[in-house]
């Protein structure tokens, strides 16, 4: 049985490959229930994201748990979309509903009619589904959508929060080296006693003074690097952040879901506090209720990163490919054969991955069949 994979790395591979693929969505049924990734799974997605890179071929790039976004507009959407990918740059591509098709295991693939266009400046309420990124239409220059096929997103499994991403560093760095959580979240002196005279105690997001604060980065000096490429990466300055501007006072309470991204201040929407994560009840209404704070001039440079951040660790990645490697898969497709799984529950359970090798099998299997000489059959 033939083993198909992806190769962006590989040019004559690729457009082999990619060829191949073709091939195999002629065979393959619209509509394909994918499997969904753990970081889907736990983010709660509704709304997922895939993009045309390797077009036929597709590859999930974000989503959203759009219980906790109720009414998200299209305009919304391609705002948030906009500081996520490029805050510099005008993107035009459109949004449009497809259907996936199956055409290995874990791999997916797009070659259907889309839906109709949702505009970027419509108001219209997203839906829950799946949409991939296409070129305005023109029905000039062409009869049906044509996918955009610039890279949206991003090629790792996602972008992790503050907290997760210490955590990955605590890991793998001694503790005493500047990278670690514990050195991370140490202020100087001079940084902790201005931002104590400035503040009193008070909390930048409920502005009380009666209950426990502590002073946490906006954005914290050594992640920061993570956004930046190009031109940004070029003038960043690990000192520039190592400031007072960049450090507030907040409530004890608020201080795991800030560092865990769970909401963060729109500032493009009159610095509108937005909640991105799942919290406890008592939080979610402390913080659901909190209005626009004020933003000082000079922190937004602070805050427009934080909220890019919180953007990032709550949309991008999630295919389910970074989370089973190709040796994985191979060995499912041998296993299927040696234990005659043809048959077994474990292997027609829909929604697993061991239902996704079997059904690979057989879209696989009759492929090849149909081309294989008459006498060959």
């Amino acid at each position: 049985m033939s083993n198909l994979y992806i190769d962006s790395t590989s040019g004559t591979k690729r457009k082999a490959n990619l060829e191949l693929l073709a091939d195999y969505l002629n065979y393959s049924p619209v509509g394909h229930h994918f499997l969904r990734s753990t970081r889907a799974t736990e983010l709660g997605w509704s709304f997922f994201l895939f993009n045309f890179y390797d077009y036929p071929a597709i590859t999930m790039t974000g989503g959203w748990n759009l219980d906790l976004h109720p009414g998200m507009t299209a305009r919304t959407f391609y705002r948030w979309m906009d500081i996520i990918i490029a805050r510099d740059y005008e993107h035009t591509f459109e949004l449009r509903p497809i259907k996936i098709q199956l055409f290995d295991i874990a791999s997916y693939g797009y070659d259907y009619e889309a839906g109709d266009p949702i505009p970027r400046d419509s108001d219209i309420i997203l839906q829950s589904g799946v949409y991939g990124p296409f070129f305005p239409f023109n029905k000039k220059e062409s009869d049906k959508p044509e996918p955009y096929k610039g890279f949206i997103g991003t090629e790792c499994p996602g972008m992790l929060s503050f907290t997760q991403s210490f955590n990955t560093l605590d890991i793998h760095v001694n503790p005493e080296t500047c990278a670690s959580k514990e050195n991370e979240t140490m202020m100087t002196v001079h940084i902790k006693d201005e931002v104590r005279n400035r503040d009193k105690g008070k909390c930048f997001f409920t502005g009380r003074t009666d209950l426990p604060t502590k002073l946490i980065w906006i954005i914290p000096p050594r992640l920061a690097l993570t956004l930046f490429e190009g031109d940004r990466l070029a003038a960043y300055e690990q000192s520039d952040y190592e400031v007072a501007d960049n450090v507030i006072t907040i409530d004890e309470t608020l201080v795991e879901p800030f560092n865990c991204n769970a909401f963060s201040i729109d500032f493009q929407n009159n610095n509108h506090i937005t909640i991105f994560g799942e919290l406890p009840d008592d939080l979610h209404a402390k913080i659901s209720t909190l209005t626009p704070v004020a933003i000082p001039a000079h922190t937004e440079k602070f805050w427009h990163e934080n909220f890019e951040w919180t953007l990032q660790a709550n949309f991008l990645g999630g295919d389910i490919g970074f989370e089973h490697s190709i040796p994985t898969r191979n060995n499912l497709r041998k296993r299927l054969v040696q234990e005659d799984g043809f048959k077994l529950p474990e292997w027609n359970i829909q929604g697993t991955l061991e239902h996704e090798v079997l059904e690979v099998y057989y879209l696989h299997k009759s492929m090849w069949q149909s081309k294989a000489p008459p006498n060959d059959k």
